[in-house]
């Protein structure tokens, strides 16, 4: 304790002026920080709860009929008598004050039920429901006590505050919730959907957690209704839409809703339907278990066994409560008894066995060993909706890009909704939209005004090529004159990759066409002869040697102890994703095996040439074999969904290794935990420019089409590879100055 005071005192020692900013914008003074109880000391909430402990406890011994509940400065008096909880309330002010505190008697209030008559300067709270009836109550840490007319009124109050309302003339008046993401969004909707996922779902939960469900329900559907408008927002189309999004015939239209509200690792939002949620019950099953040490008296209710250590995962541990009669008991057991069917229907969608989960056990029988009940039970039924999400997708036609989509899904597809904004890859609002609807396989709005249009382009081997409503054709159509190139995307992502590469310590070659010119010198200089030399000129090469022996992970089995040539390839949307054989995971794993396949093949080509006899070893096999691991060219993949490759996960795996074993020199943090770090901040870094690129290559031909040059259009962050790693390094060094890359190179 003399420590703790020591401590208290040394940091109250120092004060500061604390400013407060008024609305027009002008700061003005508002105290010193020696005011109170010490503004900004961390330990002021401490010795505040210590000061009025002994208070509070010296009433209750006292008066016997009544029991005292403080949260820091909110204190709550319990009694059955009126009288007892004025003299307990009078006895304890005398007490605060002679402790130099002064509580505020204006702010008192009182909820009694019984006939005697309050003191007139004891307020008694009363709200009017919409239903009419009046009730009486109180405000207790946010919770409404009291009458059930009250609870529904303050409830109400709150859905309006948050969800908003509708007005007579037929307008909506928005809330807190739409108010925010509507700003945030017209900026950034990229950031408006991380405060989607991290917070403004999450607005509701504490009064659904400590008000009881049958008085929330229309506070649960307001809720639901108003994040689906602001998603809306966010995202530039409903993909909630149950209904789907496409004309005419589509099969299992509401797959897209379904995976929009599923976790965002399993490629969804990570959007939780207010209505399939159990705050009430789970905030029950974690705190019952310590009521007895506050209510002694609760022992009747729950039963003797039911606070025995033993009794954690007792088969009737929560029968007598269940079985008490009490509202709270039902509403406990009906909100639990719903999340036990809803498994029992997501399970019945996947062809799953049920078997081997606590959800099909009795509720009297949950325990410790569940763990947090909601987030055990979440994450069994989105293993389970994930199931069923995969098996619905491969029943789609192999067309359906919403199957394509859904597959193709990866740790680097789901960056876009995973984690935050990264300031070395912002998008512009229409490029995340754009972004997002690509990655859920929905129509492309910002194209609308194009569909069936004729894409002008240069080439017409294949007859005119014409814009559909994704964008697939735009985005895929070669011969642009102008706009954004997939070339341009094949070069930025070579770039930022081996810029990564660069910055961990590894050294890398972006002139991949001396590596096979020595043992190629002998064909001539015919146009076939060229044709094989430029099909052997790998994207760059990486450098490892020896740097990681000793390391773990799949970064080291890849590139570890050798030099690995590098070729680049992006997979725009199309039938590449259509027919990929069932030994792939996925189309860029297919297109990965494809890169060395080829290299093979040419190698055999010009080997042939250069005159090496069938079944023999040529020069430019044998080269060919002195780099990677087993000789294989390593295929840098990025997909169309903002999905990669094999080889490049383990590039991350490897930059990642070698920038936490730097990091951990200067930290103290486990080589795993800064690994990890490393690598989520890679992957995300990576798969963030899949999606932004594919997003501002149709959003540049779009501009194209519409007004005849790229750089004429208003609302279009052209952006360049060079531009990226700009934002990217000032992020990473804010100290060391603009940088500015030279547009010839590295």
């Amino acid at each position: 304790m003399d420590s703790l005071a020591l401590a208290h005192a040394t940091i109250n020692g120092i004060h500061s002026d604390i400013y407060a900013r008024e609305k027009c914008g002008k700061v003005e003074l508002l105290t010193e920080s020696r005011a109170g109880g010490g503004q900004g000391n961390p330990l002021t909430g401490s010795f505040f709860t210590l000061l009025i402990n002994q208070p509070l406890k010296e009433i209750e011994t006292s008066c016997s009929g009544v029991k005292l509940h403080a949260f820091q400065d909110d204190i709550t008096i319990k009694t059955k008598s009126l009288e007892e909880g004025l003299q307990a309330a009078e006895a304890l002010l005398d007490k605060l004050e002679k402790l130099g505190l002064m509580p505020n008697r204006e702010k008192f209030q009182l909820y009694w039920t019984g006939e005697t008559q309050p003191p007139g300067w004891l307020k008694q709270p009363s709200k009017i429901a919409p239903s009419g009836i009046e009730g009486r109550g109180i405000i207790v840490c946010g919770t409404a006590i009291g009458d059930e007319a009250f609870v529904e009124a303050f409830l109400k109050e709150k859905e309006v505050e948050l969800c908003g309302r509708e007005l007579a003339d037929g307008s909506r008046e928005a809330g807190v919730i739409e108010s925010l993401i509507q700003t945030l969004a017209s900026v950034d909707p990229h950031s408006a959907s991380c405060v989607m996922n991290q917070s403004a779902q999450a607005r509701v939960d504490f009064w659904l957690a400590t008000h009881l469900p049958s008085m929330c329900q229309s506070l649960i559907e307001e809720t639901d209704k108003c994040l689906r408008r602001a998603y809306n927002l966010v995202n530039g189309v409903d993909l909630l839409n149950e209904k789907g999004h496409a004309f005419g015939h589509m099969q299992d239209r509401a797959f897209t809703a379904d995976r929009f509200a599923s976790k965002s690792s399993h490629g969804g939002s990570g959007y939780r339907p207010t209505h399939r949620r159990m705050c009430f019950a789970n905030a029950f099953f974690n705190i019952a278990p310590s009521l007895k040490e506050f209510f002694p008296s609760l022992v009747d209710v729950f039963g003797e066994n039911f606070f025995e250590e033993d009794a954690d995962d007792a088969a009737d541990r929560w029968t007598v409560f269940l079985n008490s009669g009490l509202p709270m008991a039902e509403e406990f057991k009906d909100q639990l008894e719903n999340v036990k069917e809803h498994y029992k229907q997501v399970c019945e969608g996947a062809g799953e066995n049920m078997e081997g989960c606590f959800l099909i056990d009795p509720i009297d029988s949950w325990g410790k060993s569940i763990g947090k009940l909601q987030k055990s039970a979440s994450n069994k039924i989105a293993e389970m909706r994930l199931k069923g999400l995969t098996a619905r997708a491969k029943l789609l036609p192999k067309s359906e890009l919403r199957r394509q989509a859904f597959l193709a899904i990866n740790k680097f597809a789901t960056s876009l909704q995973q984690g935050h904004p990264i300031a070395a890859m912002l998008f512009s609002p229409m490029e995340f939209q754009v972004a997002i609807q690509t990655a859920y396989a929905v129509p492309i709005t910002a194209i609308t005004h194009l569909i069936s249009k004729t894409i002008p382009t240069s080439n017409h081997a294949n007859g005119s090529a014409f814009v559909d409503a994704y964008g697939a054709q735009l985005k895929t159509a070669v011969g642009m004159v102008a706009g954004v190139t997939v070339y341009g995307i094949h070069n930025g992502f070579l770039q930022l990759l081996l810029e990564c590469v660069k910055r961990a310590g590894f050294r890398v070659s972006m002139n991949g066409k001396n590596v096979f010119v020595t043992a190629m010198n002998g064909l001539g200089d015919s146009e076939q002869d060229a044709k094989v030399k430029q099909g052997l000129i790998p994207d760059a090469v990486v450098h490892v040697g020896n740097t990681c022996v000793g390391w773990e992970g799949i970064g080291a089995e890849k590139y570890g102890g050798v030099d690995t040539l590098v070729d680049v390839k992006t997979l725009g949307q199309g039938k590449c994703y259509t027919n990929v054989p069932l030994r792939f995971k996925s189309a860029v794993e297919q297109r990965q095996e494809q890169v060395d396949t080829e290299y093979e093949k040419r190698v055999q080509e010009c080997d042939k040439k250069l005159g090496t006899a069938p079944g023999q070893e040529g020069p430019v096999e044998k080269l060919k074999k002195s780099y990677g691991v087993d000789g294989k060219v390593a295929g840098w993949v990025m997909g169309a969904y903002g999905e990669c490759s094999s080889d490049v996960e383990a590039l991350a795996d490897l930059v990642a290794t070698k920038q936490a074993y730097a990091f951990k020199v200067h930290r103290n943090m486990h080589l795993p935990v800064a690994k990890a770090m490393f690598q989520k901040r890679l992957t995300q870094l990576w798969g963030l420019y899949a999606h932004r690129a594919w997003a501002n290559l149709l959003l540049s031909r779009a501009a194209v089409m519409s007004v005849g040059s790229f750089d004429d259009a208003p609302g279009f962050a052209r952006g360049t590879s060079e531009d990226d790693f700009n934002m990217e390094y000032n992020h990473l060094h804010p100290d060391r100055g603009y940088f500015q890359h030279a547009r010839s190179g590295y």
